[in-house]
């Protein structure tokens, strides 16, 4: 080894823990930050679609037949998942299977 190299390696064998631990955070901070901004943007997505479809049944609840409040009520089960298809199953379970409406209506 050259003298440069011997003396860059008995300086990392002399790194204390606090020098290891920074150079470390150093190295972590960026991909950290990455991992937060992309949860955050995960959440306000969610959040969006959510209160999109709630601005949109409100707008529409007079009008439950309009193609906008069917649309909305259909992306309920994709926005909020499983929980709310599950509540859905057990609500039928308790109410019954539709009910078919007579022919002469």
């Amino acid at each position: 080894m050259k003298p440069s190299g011997l003396v860059f390696a008995l300086r990392i064998a002399s790194m204390t823990l606090a020098e290891w631990l920074t150079i470390i955070a150093i190295l972590a901070a960026p991909l950290v930050a990455l991992q937060v901004q992309k949860w955050l943007e995960r959440y306000r997505d969610e959040k969006g679609r959510k209160v999109g479809i709630f601005k949109t049944l409100m707008a529409t609840r007079a009008a439950v037949l309009s193609p906008d409040h069917v649309h909305a009520l259909n992306m309920i089960d994709r926005v909020q998942g499983e929980h709310v298809s599950q509540s859905h199953t057990r609500l039928e379970d308790v109410l019954g299977p539709p009910q078919q409406l007579p022919e002469g209506r």
